[in-house]
C-alpha cells in the first residue's frame, strides 16, 4: 500500500493500493478521522481569542489545488468526515496551502487536509495533513493515521454516494472575510526600507494556485510594478507552459527570467503549484 508519512500521501494517480485514487484517499480519511476521534482532538477544550473556552467539536479544513481530480478527492474526504460526525470547512474554489494553514488557526480547527502533489509532475497527486497548529503532522500522528488507513483497507470499507460540498450536512463554506484577513496578515509582514514602488517584479505561479492571491497582495503592499508571466498565470493541470512545476528545477524559470531581462526587472518570484514553495532570482546578480 502507498505509504502514509508525515507528508501524507504522494504518488501517481493510478488504480490500486499503490496509487492516489478514490480508495486510497478514502482510507487515509478514515485514518485521519480515527486519529482525531480516538485522541479526542476534536472535542478538546480550546481557548479562543476572546479567552472563552468552548467544548464544541472542532472541524477539519479542506483545500485542494488545480490538478486533475483534486476537487473530487476533496469532496470524497469531506463526505467521509461528515459521515463520521466531524465538521468540515471548505473553500468554494481551489486555494494554496498557506491559505489552508491560516484558516486552520483562524477557525480553531482540529486539522486540515490539502489535496495536492505540490511541485511533482502532472501525473501525481497527494494528500497532506496539518495539525491544529497548522504544522505538518509528526511521526506519532502519521503512525496512527497509517494504522487507521490500513484497517479501513483491510475491512474493505466502501464509500457510498457522494454529495457535493454545498449539499453536505455539517459542512461549512469558508467566508471570503477569512481570505481578506490572510491578505492583511501577509501585507503586515513587509518590513522593507525605501519605496517599494521602485521595485520591478516578475511573478509566475507556474500554472498553479498562487496567482489567485500573491499578485494582489504584492500590489496592495505597495509593489506597483508587478508583471505576470501571462502564459503561466492561469491554472492548468497539464502544466503545459512550464518545463517543470518545480521552481527549483533547471529551466523552470526560463520564461520568467526572459521577461525580467526584457523589462529590466529587479526580481523574479515563482511559487510552486500549491504555493508553499517559492523561488527568487535577483536580476542584478545575473
Amino acid at each position: 500500500m502507498i505509504p502514509f508519512g508525515t507528508a501524507g500521501l504522494r504518488g501517481k494517480m493510478i488504480p490500486g493500493p499503490d496509487g492516489i485514487n478514490r480508495d486510497t484517499v478514502a482510507w487515509a480519511t478514515h485514518g485521519l478521522a480515527t486519529w482525531l476521534q480516538d485522541g479526542e482532538k476534536i472535542f478538546s477544550a480550546t481557548e479562543r481569542r476572546n479567552t472563552t473556552v468552548q467544548d464544541a467539536p472542532r472541524g477539519v479544513v479542506i483545500a485542494y489545488d488545480t490538478r486533475h481530480h483534486s476537487r473530487s478527492f476533496a469532496e470524497l474526504a469531506a463526505n467521509i468526515l461528515a459521515s463520521r460526525n466531524i465538521p468540515v470547512y471548505y473553500f468554494d474554489s481551489y486555494q494554496p496551502t498557506p491559505i489552508l494553514v491560516f484558516c486552520i488557526r483562524r477557525l480553531n480547527a482540529a486539522a486540515g487536509i490539502v489535496i495536492t502533489a505540490s511541485h511533482n509532475p502532472k501525473e501525481y497527486n497527494g494528500y497532506k495533513v496539518y495539525d491544529a497548529a497548522g504544522i505538518q503532522i509528526g511521526n506519532q500522528a502519521a503512525t496512527v493515521i497509517r494504522s487507521g488507513m490500513e484497517a479501513a483497507a483491510a475491512a474493505g470499507t466502501v464509500t457510498g454516494s457522494i454529495q457535493s460540498l454545498a449539499e453536505l450536512n455539517n459542512c461549512y463554506l469558508i467566508d471570503n472575510q477569512h481570505l481578506a484577513a490572510y491578505h492583511d496578515y501577509v501585507k503586515g509582514l513587509w518590513q522593507l526600507p525605501g519605496d517599494t514602488r521602485e521595485i520591478n517584479i516578475v511573478y509566475t505561479p507556474m500554472q498553479g494556485t498562487g496567482g489567485k492571491h500573491l499578485a494582489t497582495i504584492l500590489q496592495a503592499a505597495g509593489f506597483e510594478r508587478v508583471q505576470l508571466v501571462a502564459s503561466q498565470f492561469a491554472p492548468d493541470p497539464e502544466f503545459s507552459a512550464v518545463s517543470s512545476p518545480n521552481p527549483e528545477s533547471a529551466g523552470a524559470l526560463d520564461r520568467a527570467c526572459a521577461l525580467a531581462v526584457e523589462t529590466q526587472a529587479d526580481l523574479v518570484l515563482a511559487t510552486d503549484p500549491d504555493a508553499d514553495r517559492a523561488a527568487a532570482v535577483i536580476m542584478d546578480a545575473l
